[in-house]
């Protein structure tokens, strides 16, 4: 296999089990990685603030790309050195019509999380599952009205993200969303969707990553596990999709690997990269 500069990894469902953990095999096999001066960057849905701390302190990791692919953080310069995020003004106009459709919303806004106080009023009706609803009340700050959290600021929404609690109320949302012309619209999730600024995500933020570090974009490889990571297996030479990737991402990946829970991808480089 021709010589790896650069790895790109999704967190939740890919480098991470299930449990939402860092192995430490895998902690390992990215140790050595580093190691071989080959750039490791974790891409993630996730805010910085929610980025698993091994990873936020590793001083040999140098870029975190968050909010799918909105931010670009440098580590060791300490400071944002890319921003694709929506205005408030266009997060509130894009809500205004959204709320009458489906008002389970999330707003990141400046590395926070907002929700609506909504998903708490209505879980029973929705039959929200009981673990989700207190993942959401550890992790978010729940709100009843976002205009006026966003009026008073200087917010640019990094990611919109709606619970589309059946297959209809996700037909449903994707429809509206379709008059929006300053918006992408993807998922990490069977049941939800994600609003991002166009030009944010995770194959574009890497590929900036790429020409900043003069890396050649065929000397490079990334995992990932939804259709969220699609851009990104397509921005490198070798596009891997873990065994527990949605069929989507099967489609245009170049290799099917091991699952999240047995070291998919520590094993992968292990085998091939190492």
């Amino acid at each position: 296999m021709t010589q790896i500069k650069a790895i790109a990894s999704d967190l939740d469902g890919t480098l991470f089990n299930d449990e939402a953990q860092l192995s430490e095999k895998t902690k390992q096999v990215i140790n050595d990685c580093l190691k071989k001066n080959i750039l490791f960057v974790p891409c993630t849905a996730r805010t910085m603030s929610l980025v698993d701390d091994w990873l936020l302190k590793h001083d040999e990791i140098k870029y975190i790309v968050s909010s799918n692919g909105a931010i670009i953080y440098d580590k060791q310069k300490k400071k944002i050195v890319s921003r694709n995020t929506i205005s408030a003004e266009n997060a509130i106009l894009l809500l205004d019509k959204l709320s009458l459709i489906n008002p389970y919303w999330t707003i990141d806004a400046n590395d926070q999380l907002y929700s609506s106080q909504r998903i708490l009023d209505d879980k029973e009706e929705n039959q929200f599952d009981e673990d989700f609803i207190n993942h959401l009340l550890k992790t978010r700050t729940f709100i009843r009205e976002y205009s006026t959290l966003l009026s008073d600021s200087n917010h640019d929404v990094r990611k919109i993200h709606f619970i589309t609690n059946t297959p209809s109320c996700k037909e449903k949302t994707i429809e509206c969303l379709k008059q929006f012309d300053f918006i992408r619209i993807t998922s990490s999730h069977e049941l939800n969707l994600e609003i991002t600024h166009p030009l944010a995500t995770k194959g574009n933020a890497f590929s900036t990553i790429l020409q900043h570090e003069n890396i050649n974009p065929t000397l490079a490889v990334a995992f990932g596990d939804n259709d969220n990571d699609i851009d990104l297996l397509g921005s490198v030479g070798l596009g891997c999709a873990m065994a527990n990737s949605t069929s989507g991402l099967q489609k245009v990946a170049h290799v099917i690997i091991g699952s999240n829970n047995e070291d998919g991808v520590a094993c992968f480089l292990q085998e091939n990269i190492i």
